[in-house]
């Protein structure tokens, strides 16, 4: 179903691991990064998939690297909520290869973009997050609405308490 409406040509694999942060933090993007790619760890939400941007023969493709856990549940529970919520959150994340693609193929400049100091570079290195999430959210919310669409509430409002302290430290 989610492949008639998400583009997920430019998905090169899915590893599923027990060691998800490992996996990810070593995961080879085929490039120098910036910083360490780590997984989502905060007071108001953990991660257990990322799609990751490798650059393979010049031309950057998407990898989704996820949670042993998540991937057992969306194929062994037997509860309906966890299985639901659970697929919800995998086509979230395949939401993002999607995403991925439109924006390659709209504005290819993005991902070769090199990072300066400039407050036009500040703010695009938080609003391109904030881009995909929504894109992500709004496309796959049919699926599970009231349990993800509560669960990103939640984790929406507990995010916002930490935002003010985040943008001072970027914009500093």
């Amino acid at each position: 179903v989610l492949s008639n409406t998400l583009d997920l040509q430019d998905l090169e694999g899915i590893t599923v691991s027990n060691h998800y942060s490992q996996a990810v933090s070593t995961f080879d993007l085929g490039y120098e990064f910036a910083h360490e790619v780590t997984i989502t760890e905060e007071t108001f939400a953990t991660g257990a998939a990322i799609v990751l941007h490798p650059q393979r023969n010049s031309e950057f493709k998407s990898h989704l690297v996820m949670d042993l856990n998540l991937a057992a549940a969306i194929a062994l529970s037997e509860d309906k909520e966890t299985k639901l919520f659970s697929v919800a959150v995998l086509a979230h994340e395949l939401a993002h290869v999607h995403d991925v693609r439109m924006l390659l193929n709209m504005l290819p400049e993005e991902f070769s973009r090199k990072s300066t100091s400039s407050m036009e570079d500040r703010l695009h290195k938080i609003s391109m997050p904030v881009w995909s999430e929504y894109y992500a959210c709004r496309v796959t919310a049919g699926i599970d609405a009231e349990s993800t669409l509560s669960g990103y509430i939640e984790t929406f409002l507990s995010a916002l308490d930490n935002f003010p302290g985040r943008i001072r430290e970027e914009i500093t």
